[in-house]
């Protein structure tokens, strides 16, 4: 059978299309990968200006990632765009820390409530079991350990190697062991190895958080024995 004229066209169309939207394809895809460089870049840089024009165009993994950065920055304008844009309020990085166990650590205070509002898991743990509550112990911040409080931080969890208390008092942070103690930890946490904040308290010669531990119920008994 002869091949006509019109058939010759046909194919000819069928291939310069098909390459046509291959070329398209890769051309898309290496454009998307640099929209998403660019905003990883914007969010280490804290080039706003760049950050609010790709954060809706880049991906989500992206996004996510954009948002860990900016976390630890204490950058709340463009922790917020990226919320808008739908970045995982509780995406976690190689340590399993989230956004806001980033901003307990670095004192961002205003960023901490910017996550609380959008539905950052308060009680959230790295893979080593700390909180973004321990974290504001372990810097004696008593301005976030009353946030992270106030806004519902689990304080049945506060027991154990990871007791924000034995931190509190170990950084000798009378506030926020007072706030502490004011929404129900216990006074007599105890690590595995024997700690307590009483221990703690005595070891640095704090003589008024050992009184302020034994009026909150601590015993005689919670000194530090080594196992």
């Amino acid at each position: 059978m002869q091949e006509t004229t019109g058939s010759r066209g046909f194919i000819v169309v069928v291939i310069a299309a098909a390459l046509i939207g291959g070329t398209y394809a890769y051309m898309r895809g290496g454009s998307a990968q640099r929209v998403d460089e660019q905003l990883l870049a914007a969010a280490l840089t804290s080039d706003a200006r760049t950050l609010f024009r790709l954060a809706g165009r880049a991906s989500p993994d992206a996004r996510d990632q954009s948002l860990l950065y900016v976390a630890q920055g204490g950058r709340c304008g463009l922790a917020e765009r990226l919320l808008e844009a739908r970045a995982d309020v509780n995406v976690r990085d190689a340590h399993g820390w989230t956004p806001l166990i980033h901003a307990a650590k670095a004192r961002h205070h205003d960023l901490a409530r910017l996550l609380l509002d959008h539905d950052a898991q308060i009680g959230a743990q790295s893979h080593e079991g700390v909180t973004a509550l321990t974290m504001a112990a372990m810097n004696g911040d008593a301005q976030m350990v009353r946030l992270l409080l106030d806004a519902g931080a689990p304080v049945e969890a506060c027991g154990g190697d990871r007791c924000p208390l034995l931190y509190a008092v170990y950084g000798g942070n009378v506030g926020a062991v007072v706030a502490l103690l004011a929404c129900g930890v216990e006074a007599s946490c105890e690590t595995s190895s024997g700690r307590t904040p009483l221990s703690e308290a005595t070891s640095a010669g704090n003589e008024a958080m050992i009184r302020l531990l034994l009026e909150a119920g601590a015993e005689e008994g919670d000194l530090f024995v080594a196992r």
